[in-house]
C-alpha cells in the first residue's frame, strides 16, 4: 500500500480548528507506507503525521515550538507570551538596561538610562561624587580635595593659624581667635557694646549710657533733653519740667512768681494775682445774679429794687422799661439775705399784656430763687416777706414733684434725700434732723416753713431714713396750702439741729379750678341716705350725708327755696339738723339743697355738685330744742404764721352766714390783760384778713379772740 493525499483534511488543536497544510495533508495508512502507525504522544495523530509526536498538544511548532504552547499576549503589545521577553510590560519585549516595568528613559541625554544613571537630570554626572549632582567635584588647587569641600579651593594651605575653626584664606583676622571680620574695632579688639546702644565701646563716646554715643552738652548719663521745651535743655535748666521758668525763684517751680497774673476759680473775685505767699487771690466782688423781667402793656409803670434784709441798705434798682418786652438785668450780691420788690404805679401788677407778664430771680447758673414767671399778679407791690438768702443749698424736691401745676390736696411732696440726714436716722435726738419746706407766693402774701423731722415724719410713707423727706398736704392744718394759686417750694436741712441754707425753687400749685371734684347729698339707699328725705324733724334727731370727698377739710351745704338761702360749713361730710340761731330752717318746708368742699378749710371751694329736695316734717316734735349753730366753734378759726416773728397775722374764720357782719380781734396776753383790739366788718361768711401786731409785744404767748354773731372764738398764739 502506498500514501496518497487526503483531501479537505481538518484537525482540532485544542480550541482551534486549523487546516492542515498540504505537505501534511496526507494519511497514513498503515501497510501503505510500511511504516507503523505509533502514536507517541497520543495526541491521536500517527507520529509519521505529528511534526510535534511528543507534544501531546500540539501537531505542529505553531510560533511557539513544540513543547511550549501557544500562550496569549498578556500585556497587549502584539508579541505572544511565549516570544515577549516582557510579556507583562506592554512598552517592552525585551528588558533591555533597565528590566521589565521600567523604561528606558534618559532624561538628561547623557547616554545613560535613568535607572543607571543617579544624577537623572544632571547630564554631567551619573553618579553624585563628593559634590553632588550639578555640582563638578573639581580640585583647583590639585591638593586631592574637591572645591566643594575644600575650605581654600584656591591654595593647597588649609591651615586655620589662630584655631578659631575657621580656615586662614577665609578668616579676617587669622591671628584672632575671637573674631573671623575686623569689625567696627578692628583684629584683636573685642566689638563689645556695653550699653547695648548697637554703638561698640571703641567708637562709642559714652559706652556706659545707652542713649548717647557722644556727650553732647549734658555729657555722658545726662540726656540732651529739653522737657517743657522753653529752649533750655534739662541739665541747664533749673526747671526743666516749667517752661515759664529757668529757677525755681520765690514760689517754685511750676509756680509762677509773685505779681503774675491767674486764676483763684472764685467767680466771685477779679484782677486775680500770685500774692508774696504764692497764692493767687484776687479782688473780692460779688456775684451776678439775674432778675428777668417780662412787662406787660405799660412796662414803663413797672420798677424794681434789691434792698438788704436786715438794715434795709439799697443794692439794685431800675425802671421804665419798653411795654410787652423781657429784660434781663444783673445784680451783684455778696453772701447775705434781701428782699425783692417788684413795683408797679399803675396798682395792677403785671397783668395786662398781649403774653404773660412775671419776673424770675436767678443764681448765675440758673437756679430759680423766686418764680414768678408769666404770673406778676399783683397791685402795687410784690415781695417776699422773708426774702431770699445767698448763696444757695442744693437742697431741693425731687424732679417729678418739682414744676407741677396741678396738685391735688390730698397728694405729697417729697425732696431729695441728703446723705446727712439720712446718717442720723436712729441716732440722737430724732427731733432734730430732717427737712424744711419753705412755701410762698412769689408775689407777697402767702408764706409758710414747716418742718418734718425722723421722729415727725407721716407714717404713709415708706419706714426709714428718707420718710421725713415727704411732706402729705392733709398734714398742713395750721395755715394750710392755698388753692389755685402759684407758690414756690424751697427745701432745706436740718441736722442735729443745724439748719442749712434753702435751695432753688420750684413752681407749685394745687389746682382746683380744672379739677375741683363735686359732690352732693349721699342718694344711695341705706342708714346714710340724704338726698330726698321727707319728714325730717330739726331737733338733732337728723344728720344728713355728703358723699365723701378724698381729703376734703370743710363741707358746705347749701339750703334754699323762694325767699331764703342759708350756707352752713362744717369740718365732715354729715350736718345735724337743728333749730339753728342764725336762719334756721322751718317745718313743713321743702328745700333745694346742693353740697361743694374745700381743701383749705373754705378759703376756696370747688363747684356744687346735683340739687337734691329734703323735706321737713308737718310741726316739731316734742323734744325739739334750739341749739347753738354747731358750725360755730373754735376750730372754725385759722391764724398764721403761729409762731410769729414777722409782725403781721393772718386770720380766717368760715361759717359767718350770708350778709355783713362786725367781727372784733381781740389779743389778750396771759394775765388777761388785752394788748391789742381791733374792729372788722365782714360781708359774706368768711372772714379773711390781715392784722398788723403792735411793735411793744413781747416775746411770749398770747390768746387771740374773735367774737362774730355773739360766739367767741379763740387761739393760742406764740411771739418769737
Amino acid at each position: 500500500m502506498g500514501c496518497e493525499p487526503i483531501r479537505h483534511r481538518w484537525r482540532w488543536y485544542g480550541a482551534t480548528v486549523r487546516w492542515l497544510p498540504a505537505a501534511i495533508r496526507l494519511a497514513c495508512i498503515p501497510g501503505i507506507c510500511g511504516i507503523a502507525d505509533t502514536d507517541t504522544d497520543g495526541d491521536g495523530t500517527a507520529d509519521c503525521n505529528d511534526l510535534c509526536p511528543t507534544d501531546p498538544n500540539k501537531v505542529a511548532p505553531g510560533v511557539c515550538g513544540c513543547g511550549v504552547p501557544e500562550t496569549p499576549d498578556s500585556d497587549g503589545d502584539g508579541s505572544l507570551d511565549c516570544a515577549d521577553g516582557c510579556p507583562f510590560d506592554p512598552n517592552k519585549v525585551t528588558p533591555g538596561q533597565c528590566g521589565c516595568g521600567t523604561p528606558e528613559t534618559d532624561t538628561d541625554a547623557d547616554g545613560v538610562a535613568d535607572c543607571n544613571d543617579s544624577c537623572p537630570t544632571d547630564p554631567e554626572k551619573i553618579a553624585p561624587g563628593v559634590c553632588g549632582c550639578f555640582t563638578p567635584d573639581d580640585d583647583s588647587d590639585s591638593d586631592g580635595l574637591a572645591d566643594c569641600a575644600d575650605p581654600c579651593p584656591d591654595s593647597v594651605n588649609n591651615g586655620d593659624t589662630d584655631g578659631d575653626g575657621t580656615a586662614d584664606c577665609a578668616d579676617g583676622c587669622p591671628t584672632d581667635p575671637l573674631k573671623q571680620n575686623p569689625g567696627a574695632c578692628g583684629c584683636g579688639v573685642a566689638d563689645t557694646d556695653s550699653d547695648g546702644d548697637t554703638y561698640a565701646d571703641c567708637v562709642d563716646g559714652c559706652p556706659a549710657d545707652p542713649n548717647k554715643s557722644a556727650p553732647g552738652v549734658c555729657g555722658c548719663g545726662s540726656p540732651d533733653i529739653d522737657s517743657d521745651n522753653d529752649g533750655t535743655l534739662n541739665c541747664l535748666d533749673g526747671c526743666p519740667n516749667d517752661p515759664n521758668k529757668l529757677a525755681p525763684g520765690t514760689c517754685g517751680c511750676g509756680n509762677p512768681e509773685p505779681g503774675a497774673t491767674c486764676d483763684d476759680g472764685n467767680v466771685n473775685t477779679i484782677n486775680d494775682v500770685i500774692t508774696n505767699a504764692c497764692t493767687c487771690a484776687g479782688t473780692p466782688v460779688s456775684p451776678t445774679y439775674q432778675l428777668a423781667l417780662s412787662t406787660d402793656n405799660n412796662g414803663s409803670e413797672t420798677s424794681w429794687e434789691v434792698r438788704t434784709l436786715t438794715n434795709n441798705t439799697l443794692m439794685c434798682t431800675g425802671g421804665g422799661y419798653a411795654s410787652n418786652s423781657t429784660q434781663t438785668l444783673n445784680c451783684q450780691l455778696p453772701d447775705d439775705c434781701y428782699k425783692l420788690t417788684i413795683f408797679d404805679t399803675g396798682g395792677d401788677g403785671m397783668c395786662c399784656m398781649s403774653g404773660n407778664g412775671g419776673f424770675v430771680l436767678r443764681t448765675a447758673t440758673g437756679e430759680r430763687i423766686i418764680d414768678a414767671g408769666g404770673q406778676g399778679i399783683f397791685t402795687s407791690s410784690s415781695s417776699v416777706s422773708q426774702g431770699f438768702c445767698v448763696p444757695l443749698s442744693t437742697n431741693k424736691l425731687t424732679p417729678s414733684r418739682c414744676d407741677r401745676e396741678n396738685y391735688l390736696p390730698s397728694e405729697f411732696i417729697q425732696a431729695v434725700p441728703n446723705a446727712a440726714v439720712q446718717a442720723q436716722f436712729g441716732i440722737g435726738n430724732q427731733t432734730d434732723d430732717g427737712y424744711w419746706f419753705w412755701f410762698f407766693n412769689p408775689n407777697g402774701g402767702y408764706d409758710r416753713r414747716i418742718f418734718v423731722s425722723h421722729s415727725g415724719a407721716n407714717n404713709t410713707f415708706p419706714a426709714g431714713a428718707d420718710r421725713c423727706s415727704y411732706l402729705k398736704f392733709t398734714t398742713i392744718v395750721t395755715n394750710p396750702l392755698p388753692q389755685n394759686m402759684l407758690l414756690n417750694v424751697r427745701v432745706r436741712t436740718q441736722v442735729n439741729g443745724a439748719i442749712g441754707a434753702f435751695g432753688p425753687a420750684c413752681r407749685f400749685k394745687i389746682d382746683l379750678t380744672n379739677q375741683c371734684p363735686t359732690t352732693q347729698l349721699n342718694p344711695t339707699a341705706g342708714p346714710l341716705l340724704s338726698c330726698g328725705l321727707t319728714g325730717v324733724l330739726l331737733n338733732g334727731s337728723t344728720t344728713i350725708h355728703a358723699v365723701v370727698v378724698s381729703a376734703a377739710n370743710k363741707y358746705q351745704f347749701e339750703f334754699t327755696k323762694p325767699g331764703y338761702l342759708r350756707k352752713i360749713a362744717v369740718p365732715t361730710s354729715s350736718l345735724v339738723l337743728q333749730v339753728w340761731s342764725t336762719l334756721p330752717l322751718t317745718y313743713n318746708s321743702t328745700y333745694s339743697v346742693r353740697v361743694r368742699v374745700s381743701f383749705d378749710n373754705g378759703v376756696n371751694y370747688c363747684p356744687f355738685g346735683t340739687t337734691c329736695q329734703l323735706s321737713t316734717a308737718a310741726g316739731p316734735g316734742q323734744s325739739e330744742r334750739s341749739l347753738t349753730d354747731p358750725i360755730l366753734d373754735e376750730s372754725a378759726l385759722t391764724i398764721w404764721p403761729n409762731p410769729n416773728a414777722e409782725g403781721r397775722l393772718n386770720l380766717n374764720l368760715n361759717g359767718l352766714g350770708e350778709g355783713t357782719h362786725a367781727v372784733s380781734i381781740d389779743l389778750f396776753d396771759l394775765m388777761g390783760s388785752r394788748v391789742q383790739s381791733e374792729l372788722v366788718n365782714v360781708d359774706g361768711e368768711n372772714l379773711n384778713t390781715v392784722i398788723n401786731l403792735g411793735d411793744g409785744l413781747a416775746r411770749g404767748v398770747y390768746l387771740v379772740q374773735v367774737t362774730a354773731n355773739e360766739q367767741v372764738y379763740t387761739k393760742r398764739l406764740v411771739i418769737e
